[in-house]
């Protein structure tokens, strides 16, 4: 999946582009199952672009298929959800 930015939103500044190298540069370092993987970043004369892993049941599938239906959600789906998202931000910090 290809994630683009345009460079007038990263405020125009060499000082913004310099983040977003550096942000991409430790996104790609990252490794564990619960955050999406990073390979590569680039960028052009308009745009900065991240080459990131498919999120096939990303959250376009959950506010469709298990939000849209308007249904409670299972509490044993709830903690496995929460558990995974804790286990990601642990591994961040």
């Amino acid at each position: 999946m290809l994630k683009t930015t345009d460079k007038e939103k990263l405020g125009g500044s060499e000082l913004g582009f310099a983040f977003a190298r550096r942000e991409s540069a430790v996104h790609c370092e990252l490794d564990h199952p619960n955050i999406i993987k990073a390979y590569h970043y680039a960028q052009s004369d308009k745009f900065f672009m991240l080459f990131m892993e498919y999120a096939g049941f990303g959250s376009t599938y959950l506010s469709r298929r298990v939000f849209g239906k308007n249904r409670p959600i299972k509490e044993r789906r709830l903690a496995v959800w929460a558990e995974d998202i804790i286990k990601g931000i642990w591994y961040l910090h």
